[in-house]
């Protein structure tokens, strides 16, 4: 996908915003990021070790420039511990998909 208007955002990992909130574990996750889910989990490994539930919409295609692949971004998980336990893919380039921690 192609935009033609930019615009420049302040970010931060969820490890600083956990951190400056005393928030010590997050039980679930929810993330629809346009295909930079993976990346901002993995900028977080702090906090990341405390997730059990992880609802997140993966790609198949680059449907966002950079974005990470379903099977990589899977196996990922997997090194985590992390279990598929449901996926719903109801269009070619992306879906969504429910890991729980084992």
């Amino acid at each position: 996908m192609v935009f033609e208007k930019s615009e420049e955002v302040d970010v931060r990992t969820i490890d600083s915003w956990a951190a400056e909130n005393k928030v010590t574990r997050i039980d679930a996750m929810w993330l629809d990021m346009q295909g930079s889910e993976c990346a901002t989990l993995q900028a977080s490994p702090v906090i990341m070790k405390t997730v059990q539930v992880l609802y997140t919409e993966v790609n198949f295609e680059e449907t966002y420039e950079g974005c990470i692949l379903y099977d990589e971004y899977k196996e990922w998980l997997y090194s985590l511990g992390f279990k598929l336990v449901k996926s719903e893919f109801r269009w070619k380039e992306q879906g969504n998909a429910l890991f729980v921690r084992q």
